[in-house]
């Protein structure tokens, strides 16, 4: 498992920093425990907003502050559907790898087009304030 944290500034959502094995409040200071779920209903579920809309108000009753989502598309704009979590407080935890784009077990390669498909993943989603980390691996 591979996780890298990484941390942004947002009018709405404070920055969240790891110092040693636990993440911060940047700006209270208090230790930030991540609340949420793994969210994956369809193959890319910032894609349907009547639905994210829907299950942002469950999240808020379960005071979720994070969520994970495993399935992305670097060619859609996301900005609605990430303003809505911005606005409810959630953040994000981001997969890189999709099925068709990712290092098989069956046959491990690091090859260049999957480095440039990473780069490119956090390249779309790294200026996003909500976006507090990436998964590279599961």
């Amino acid at each position: 498992l591979c996780l890298i944290i990484i941390a942004h500034v947002s009018a709405a959502l404070n920055p969240i920093v790891a110092k040693g094995n636990k993440l911060f409040d940047a700006v209270t200071g208090e230790q930030f425990y991540m609340i949420g779920v793994d969210y994956q209903p369809r193959p890319d579920p910032l894609a349907d907003i009547d639905d994210l809309r829907r299950d942002i108000e469950a999240m808020k009753e379960l005071n979720t502050n994070t969520i994970r989502i495993y399935q992305t598309n670097i060619n859609v704009d996301y900005s609605v559907a990430l303003a809505m979590l911005e606005e409810a407080g959630i953040y994000l935890l981001l997969d890189i790898p999709i099925p068709d784009i990712s290092i098989a077990s069956d046959h491990p390669t690091w090859d260049t087009p999957l480095l440039d498909y990473y780069k490119a993943k956090v390249d779309v989603f790294g200026n996003r304030s909500i976006v507090i980390g990436y998964f590279a691996a599961n």
